[in-house]
């Protein structure tokens, strides 16, 4: 049966109370200590006041101040603080000029990838990143796809809305890398796509409308399935359409993205419930699924 609003919004915010930091010690036998992580902090400090427009260095000292705040018996500051940097870094990437600017870090360091297009063949490597099929079954992972476009086609600056979805897909990459894969799509890369991307929507893969971000899983929890219960097969099991309309929203956003849409869909099936925005436009169409 599917959760009320209510039901919902009281899950939503006990989970964004409870995750609202993010914090780092979540992992089982971590012995770390308030005094190590606050010596961290210093260090990540010193590298901002080297770097300061380093979006990167913001989202560090974010994870370390959340990371310091559960570690303290009165964290209320250091979650302020955490808060701080999480703004001063999306303030940092917001304020740059195209979507893949935003994603640069990643494409580096290869925990993003980007969908290419071979013009000789006609056809593009979406299919075979997303799908798997030339890896074996058991082997297949998760797959978070994010449809964009780098500037506005009304205005030409930076999609905002993309960007924001950008920032989201970054979290992510920080926490999952190596257990979810990471694919990126620009509206242009596809000429096949291009067309209806620019005019707000295409039916390949179901995508409606840029930005969008698609969840790709070998098991669907709805279904009864599981890691170890599943056929192997690569299905859509979620798409969240549009994004954060503003900064604001996407930091509210944050906290219960991770706990009520990654980790009970992707990462650590509970068997008992999941949220799914059901291909709706925005978080406020998102519902909480309960499997019977």
């Amino acid at each position: 049966m599917k959760a009320t609003r209510r039901e919902f919004l009281k899950i939503f915010s006990i989970g964004a109370l409870a995750t609202a930091i993010n914090p780092l010690n979540a992992i089982a036998g971590n012995t770390r200590t308030l005094d190590n992580v606050l010596d961290e902090i210093k260090n990540k400090e010193k590298a901002i006041s080297i770097f300061p427009s380093n979006a990167e260095l913001r989202y560090d000292l974010y994870d370390l101040f959340g990371e310091a705040a559960s570690l303290s018996s009165d964290g209320k500051q250091l979650k302020q603080k955490a808060s701080e940097s999480f703004k001063a870094g999306v303030s940092i990437d917001m304020a740059k000029k195209t979507v893949d600017e935003i994603l640069a870090p990643c494409y580096k360091n290869k925990s993003v990838i980007q969908v290419e297009y071979d013009s000789k063949k006609g056809q593009s490597n979406f299919d075979r990143l997303v799908y798997q099929r030339d890896v074996k079954a058991s082997a297949r992972v998760p797959v978070l796809a994010m449809f964009y476009c780098n500037k506005d086609p009304d205005n030409g600056k930076l999609d905002t809305i993309s960007a924001r979805d950008a920032i989201i897909m970054k979290q992510f990459v920080r926490k999952y890398k190596g257990d979810i894969k990471f694919i990126v799509h620009e509206a242009d890369t596809n000429p096949k796509w291009h067309a209806d991307f620019k005019r707000g929507g295409t039916n390949h893969d179901n995508i409606r409308g840029i930005p969008s971000i698609a969840m790709y899983s070998p098991w669907d929890v709805v279904k009864g399935e599981t890691r170890d219960k599943n056929n192997g097969k690569m299905t859509q099991v979620d798409i969240l359409r549009g994004g954060p309309k503003d900064n604001n929203t996407l930091i509210r956003w944050m906290p219960s993205m991770d706990p009520y849409w990654i980790k009970p869909n992707l990462t650590k099936p509970n068997g008992k419930w999941v949220r799914r925005f059901s291909n709706r436009k925005n978080s406020s169409s998102a519902k909480i699924i309960y499997n019977k």
